[in-house]
């Protein structure tokens, strides 16, 4: 019962770090976008090279996310990792000046960090259907 019990609140330390990453992801801030990732994190996407590490993140990763939405349907956790699959959704602007809706699936992998925060180390992240 007890480890049931531990599960359980690890489960939801991961949730609560999933939805603070969103205010994170929408930021304007190029910098606030990093603080959801390791130092040694893997962003991989469709069509692109993976992105390594912030410093990657902050050259690559520059387009402004909105309306951002992290809907894991699972999370499971061992120890100081864990990982959680779900839905992604955001808004993306086009050159063009429209906003397109950009629905996805996600899997990441999250590391809680020394100082207790749990971060994503590695993200894969693909278009759905």
């Amino acid at each position: 019962m007890q480890q049931h019990a531990q599960d359980e609140s690890d489960e939801s330390e991961v949730r609560r770090a999933l939805a603070s990453f969103v205010p994170l992801l929408q930021s304007l801030d190029p910098t606030a976008r990093v603080q959801c990732y390791t130092s040694d994190a893997v962003f991989v996407q469709p069509g692109a090279a993976p992105v390594r590490g912030h410093e990657e993140m902050l050259v690559r990763n520059v387009t402004v996310l909105h309306d951002v939405t992290l809907e894991p349907e699972r999370i499971e956790v061992r120890g100081d990792l864990a990982h959680a699959f779900g839905w992604f959704n955001c808004g993306v602007d086009t050159p063009d000046g429209q906003r397109v809706e950009w629905p996805a699936h996600f899997l990441m992998v999250l590391r809680k960090e020394p100082e207790g925060a749990w971060r994503i180390a590695r993200e894969f992240i693909t278009p759905t259907a």
